[in-house]
């Protein structure tokens, strides 16, 4: 849910508003950008990849500091929007991009914590999570847009902004989940793990 939403939400459906309406890019630089949006996400999958399969108990922080490093740069965009700077735009799209490889350590965070029989389960949990999140934060931006349309590009500022409110959720229960899982592993390191109750309560 945290790690892909952003990413999915700007390349698939508000990113190019947002850089000719909010930024007043042109067409073509809009397009350039988001072309390097997928091309940078192609490149960093390959260095997840191997991390990911080399160490693989770095899986959580690497994803989480995927997170974070989100919710900064946009923060940087949209206090200095309406007139971002293009290399900093260059620089927060390769950030953005991170965010669909990084979602995919979760297919592995999902099957380490669950018994084989339950891994078909666990793995449609993490593929629906993120592609709901983005729809929710798509209808969010839009709904923001219509409200707070009359404003021009500080309405972009306003929607863009909402999607702290799933990046709060998101990242608490990842935190949350996260030293679970942990604190499973600590317990049975040899076996496979117990499936996780999701209202399990620490």
């Amino acid at each position: 849910m945290c790690t892909q939403f952003s990413s999915c939400v700007f390349g698939l459906l508000w990113g190019f508003p947002f850089l000719i309406k909010g930024e007043g890019l042109h067409t073509a630089t809009a397009g350039v950008l988001l072309t390097v949006l997928v091309l940078a996400g192609a490149a960093l999958a390959q260095v997840f990849g191997v991390v990911s399969s080399r160490w693989p108990t770095v899986r959580h922080r690497l994803a989480l500091g995927v997170v974070v490093t989100t919710m900064f740069s946009w923060t940087i965009v949209l206090l200095w929007s309406p007139h971002v700077p293009l290399p900093v735009l260059v620089v927060h799209i390769i950030v953005l991009s991170a965010g669909g490889p990084a979602s995919m350590l979760g297919f592995e965070h999902a099957r380490e914590a669950n018994p084989p029989q339950r891994a078909g389960t666990a793995s449609g949990l993490v593929n629906i999570g993120g592609f709901s999140a983005s729809v929710v934060a798509m209808l969010l931006i839009g709904l923001a847009l219509q409200v707070f349309g009359g404003l021009g590009a500080t309405a972009y500022t306003i929607a863009f902004a909402l999607q702290f409110l799933l990046f709060a959720v998101g990242l608490r229960q990842m935190v949350r989940y996260g030293r679970l899982v942990a604190a499973v592993k600590g317990r049975a390191p040899q076996r496979t793990l117990r499936a996780i109750p999701v209202g399990h309560r620490r």
